[in-house]
């Protein structure tokens, strides 16, 4: 049986359209019917990307711009509505303020770096499942609870939340055995703010992130290499991942 094609989705905690947009992926992973596509999770920092292609404030083009601020939060409440999600902006009353969200995306990084095959595969459905619902557990953490994800508790409570769903994975990752690391969820925090190989993991897809072109988030890339930006193309990017158009050549 020949792999499905791959669709890489580029996501920053601290987007809201990220977080719409894994609402999106983990439904389609546990729709009745199976993708005919895998996803790859790539976290990264939007900060680093904006200080490359755009510079803005310390906050990034949206929250440096109260005007924008307005329209995201307002956006959000109207598209979070039409799906049923619940939404209740950015933490921090009352202005809303970006929330350090390094630990988390190294966090992420490093559970998705346990759940990958030998051999370099993509990941297994239920693989992709399991990490698409810890993703959307930490948008979630922000957007609806308004918890500090900065906060190495915040996020080892989350983890210990779904101790049951990772243990078997975890325990049997030869990467935390090769880093020496303890498969427990305050283990594995500590390692997401410590440790070197979780902090190259984000750096490197940071960098991939600006070599791609990528100046926001969400992102989906395919495996030709086609790029979609925004929660607004789900379905276009899932539509070419598994049948490319034909297209001219890109101006």
């Amino acid at each position: 049986m020949s792999a499905l094609p791959s669709l890489r989705f580029w996501f920053e905690y601290n987007s809201p359209y990220s977080y719409l947009a894994a609402v999106r992926v983990l439904r389609a992973l546990e729709a009745p019917v199976s993708p005919r596509f895998a996803i790859e999770f790539r976290p990264f920092l939007l900060g680093p990307v904006f200080a490359k292609t755009s510079p803005v404030g310390p906050k990034g083009p949206v929250l440096s711009n109260p005007a924008k601020t307005r329209y995201v939060i307002r956006d959000m409440q109207r598209l979070c509505q039409r799906e049923g999600i619940v939404y209740r902006g950015w933490p921090g009353k009352p202005k809303p303020r970006p929330v350090n969200t390094t630990a988390a995306a190294r966090l992420t990084a490093l559970l998705n770096a346990c759940l990958v095959p030998a051999d370099g595969s993509a990941l297994p459905l239920a693989a992709q499942r399991l990490l698409a619902r810890w993703v959307l557990d930490v948008f979630e953490a922000m957007f609806v609870h308004h918890y500090d994800v900065s906060k190495p508790e915040v996020l080892t409570a989350l983890l210990q939340s779904r101790a049951e769903a990772w243990h078997t994975p975890l325990a049997v990752a030869p990467l935390l055995q090769e880093l020496g690391i303890t498969a427990n969820p305050g283990s594995l925090v500590h390692a997401a703010t410590t440790h070197p190989h979780t902090e190259a993991m984000v750096q490197d897809n940071t960098d991939q992130a600006i070599a791609n072109d990528i100046f926001g988030a969400p992102f989906f890339i395919t495996d030709d290499g086609e790029r979609f930006w925004g929660s607004d193309r789900w379905a276009d990017a899932t539509a070419w991942a598994v049948n490319p158009m034909d297209l001219p050549a890109k101006l």
